[in-house]
């Protein structure tokens, strides 16, 4: 009998035992012909299940595009708990959870603080993924508590931005956003975004405005929540642009501490900002999350 730790994206699906969560297996989704399949491979009697989804489920029903085309996977998760206990987490949500059980050598510092905290005690912590899409979520922590994440709907926010340049920017993207949609802060901050903003503008000019942009998200994601406890840059497109060496620190800091009130300056200037690297923090967090939830 065991407990059984999922990170289920668009390619891959990650798997350990509630006991061993550094132990993970990979499998591709294209070459089984279902969830459950792979579940039995992995395990033959499985007590919990904890699953961290890229994909929300709907009615009970975990279904994608990806996996179609991959593998034609339709995971009824009301079936599944006829067999055994499943716990569904966002898949964002399950990465915060494991920043308290990250290794430091995955965690590198982008831009230290330049003002202690003042104003708030126990002010939360951000985390941002930027992949093909953008995401979010907020961890709340204090002595003697257990840490509790609050998910969103990430990058599904009203564009917005500073001066005529960013308006020229939000207009092109309001010109290619999906039909009957309207266009949202995740068509400019995002890989998608960064890919059409290099077809459009070039890369040069792209990579700082995708800066800008961010900073201005992550500025406005921290005052509205107090999420001043430190600020959490992770996913493909960060990944890619460390490597790159086109991590544009300057021009992040520029829209991210704005000229505000004195207040809110010293706040945002408080918060220190890690790039943070570690392809299994959802599987990291399931762990963390499951221990107070079996």
């Amino acid at each position: 009998m065991s407990v059984i730790l999922a990170d289920l994206g668009g390619t891959n699906l990650r798997l350990a035992r509630g006991d061993s969560p550094y132990d993970i297996k990979t499998y591709q989704i294209k070459d089984f012909p279902s969830f459950e399949t792979v579940l039995g491979d992995f395990e033959s009697d499985i007590t919990s299940l904890f699953l961290a989804s890229a994909v929300t489920p709907l009615g009970g029903i975990i279904e994608d595009d990806r996996f179609v085309k991959a593998a034609h996977w339709r995971i009824d998760v009301n079936d599944l708990s006829k067999h055994m206990h499943v716990t569904v987490l966002n898949d964002l949500e399950a990465a915060a959870y494991g920043l308290a059980a990250i290794d430091s050598k995955n965690l590198s510092e982008l831009l230290k603080p330049s003002s202690p905290q003042t104003q708030f005690s126990h002010p939360p912590k951000l985390i941002v993924s930027i992949g093909t899409g953008i995401g979010h979520a907020y961890i709340f922590e204090k002595p003697n508590m257990p840490p509790f994440v609050q998910k969103t709907h990430g990058g599904w926010i009203t564009p917005f931005g500073i001066g005529s340049e960013h308006q020229k920017i939000m207009d092109l993207m309001r010109r290619k956003a999906d039909g009957g949609r309207d266009p949202i802060m995740e068509n400019i901050v995002s890989g998608h975004g960064f890919w059409t903003l290099q077809k459009e503008i070039g890369k040069e000019d792209a990579t700082r405005l995708f800066w800008e942009f961010l900073g201005l998200y992550c500025n406005t994601l921290a005052t509205t929540a107090g999420a001043y406890g430190g600020l959490y840059l992770t996913g493909g497109i960060i990944d890619d642009m460390v490597l790159d060496k086109t991590v544009d620190v300057k021009s992040f800091e520029k829209f991210f501490i704005r000229p505000l009130a004195s207040s809110v300056v010293e706040s945002l200037s408080s918060v220190p900002v890690y790039y943070c690297h570690d392809i299994n923090l959802p599987v990291l967090g399931l762990s963390e999350y499951a221990k107070g939830h079996r």
